[in-house]
């Protein structure tokens, strides 16, 4: 117990210093200010319902960022830093470990839902919901950081990378969220019936309906504490064989579809002009085949998602084919920004690890500016799976507008696809640099969780931006948005560059 709340009290100091956190917690703050004075412009109907609804959304946002990058290190990092067999040697237990590591975090998350009830409760001054509704809101929303929490632990225990983990929350959350309509579609409606009693936004939905029932403490709250019990103790049970002081931390099961020794040896390599690119395109993308395995990945992904889209219609039509294409776009886009997210995390990743950057560039007599700019070519190309996908679900919607009956709705679709694409094109290509500005920014400044910091930062100042000049200038909103976006755009490569020159000046 005395080793257990050594590292306890340990954790806690070193997240009340941390600069992440303190940047998380004000932009947090200023996000609510934001929510507030944006509701009570805008909502003459019910403006207290209004800023709830804006205060739960970006809890839901901050807990599934941070299950994704701070909850998912709380093992990881210890992993990454060889640091588990000195705990062990210092006679912590497996169980302490993961109870001081994991519950810091977790109490972190429910301190800071405490701390902005208060402010919250000010919907209840403004009109449209009452008080329980507001003290249930937060309980499902505790309830839903206590099992992100958990099962980010199970994640962090199982992999050896805090990136992988990551992954591995993300798609267990996805799976929280859609598992009880894939259980439906099986015809297993009992499982689906418990299973959604864990999904936090239909107890959110309840809980800020009009016929809210009065019930503080519901299903979706004694379930997610079950539930992360229940992960708490398959992440002790895994220990031993995944994060014990003997386990293995190399690549991990990704090394399995990543370039191997033979694709290496046989891959075109023209040194020394393009040798930055074939060592990051192999050992930081995977090479050729990774690439393969994606492009089978997205080749499934879009299927599944063209069935949901032509489910939603309720039947098969003529439209069915555009939505198909809708679909696989979609599915193509998501995949091109995560991806973007996690190249430009990778990019600098291993130079800072190795403090090899310096050396780099005394290797290669080039400067940083052209060494960057060759990253970030080789990182476009790892992007070309998922681009592939998007251009795709474009050609298959334009396809579909052929088979829509008469020659003018064919065209008026074609056109309005067109339209679309060619409006679209501008806003995703400074959308798509400027997240990747923002992911290399944050994996320069932070350790670890850099990319799902940099994709919950771009996605919020994306938000703000295009909402708040969406009021001010309806339809064309969008295209004015680009301007502050271009704006930090230049601003972040500025500061970014002027970092790596200094890191590799310091460093030489």
């Amino acid at each position: 117990m005395r080793a257990l709340a050594a590292i306890f009290i340990r954790a806690l100091r070193e997240h009340a210093r941390s600069r992440m956190l303190a940047v998380a917690r004000g932009t947090f703050a200023s996000m609510v200010i934001w929510i507030f004075v944006l509701q009570a412009w805008t909502s003459p109907v019910a403006p207290g319902l209004q800023f709830l609804y804006g205060i739960l959304f970006l809890n839901v946002l901050f807990i599934l960022l941070a299950a994704t990058s701070y909850f998912a290190s709380s093992i990881t990092e210890e992993k990454e830093e060889g640091t588990i067999a000195l705990l062990t040697i210092a006679g912590v237990s497996p169980t302490g470990l993961l109870l001081a590591k994991s519950t810091t975090r977790i109490v972190e998350g429910i301190l800071l839902l405490a701390v902005q009830l208060p402010f919250a409760l000010l919907a209840v001054t403004l009109g449209g919901v009452m008080w329980d509704q507001v003290i249930a809101s937060y309980i499902a929303l505790g309830g839903f950081l206590v099992l992100s929490g958990n099962l980010a632990l199970l994640a962090s225990v199982i992999a050896t990378r805090t990136t992988a983990a990551g992954f591995g929350t993300a798609a267990m959350l996805v799976a929280l969220l859609i598992g009880d309509n894939l259980l439906d579609l099986l015809g297993l409606e009992t499982i689906a019936a418990h299973w959604h009693s864990l999904d936090p936004f239909a107890r959110l939905g309840e809980t800020t309906s009009l016929n809210f029932a009065g019930l503080i403490f519901s299903n979706q709250f004694s379930s997610s504490l079950i539930v992360g019990a229940l992960a708490f103790v398959a992440a002790r049970l895994l220990f031993g064989r995944f994060s014990s002081p003997t386990a293995d931390c190399g690549p991990g099961w990704l090394s399995r579809f990543s370039s191997t020794a033979r694709d290496r040896r046989y891959a075109p390599r023209p040194v020394p002009r393009m040798a930055i690119e074939w060592k990051d395109f192999h050992f930081l993308y995977g090479g050729n085949r990774l690439r393969r395995w994606k492009q089978r990945g997205y080749i499934i992904l879009s299927i599944l998602a063209a069935f949901v889209f032509i489910n939603s219609f309720g039947r098969i039509n003529r439209w069915s084919i555009v939505a198909m294409g809708g679909g696989v776009y979609t599915v193509g886009l998501i995949g091109m920004f995560i991806e973007r997210a996690y190249a430009a995390s990778r990019m600098f990743r291993a130079e800072l690890e190795e403090r090899n950057l310096g050396s780099l560039i005394l290797t290669t007599s080039l400067p940083i500016r052209t060494i960057v700019e060759m990253k970030k070519t080789i990182a476009d190309a790892a992007l070309i799976p998922a681009r592939h996908t998007a251009i795709a679900g474009i050609a298959i919607a334009l396809l579909g507008c052929t088979a829509l009956g008469s020659l003018e709705s064919s065209l008026g679709v074609v056109l309005y696809i067109s339209v679309f694409v060619v409006f679209s094109l501008p806003v995703w290509l400074v959308y798509d640099r400027l997240l990747s500005e923002i992911t290399l920014y944050c994996s320069l400044k932070f350790e670890s969780g850099s990319m799902a910091v940099g994709l919950g930062i771009w996605a919020l100042f994306a938000a703000i931006s295009n909402i708040t000049l969406g009021f001010i200038i309806p339809i064309f909103g969008v295209i004015f948005a680009l301007i502050p976006a271009l704006l930090l755009y230049g601003n972040l490569a500025t500061k970014n560059l002027v970092f790596l020159e200094k890191l590799a000046a310091n460093e030489g």
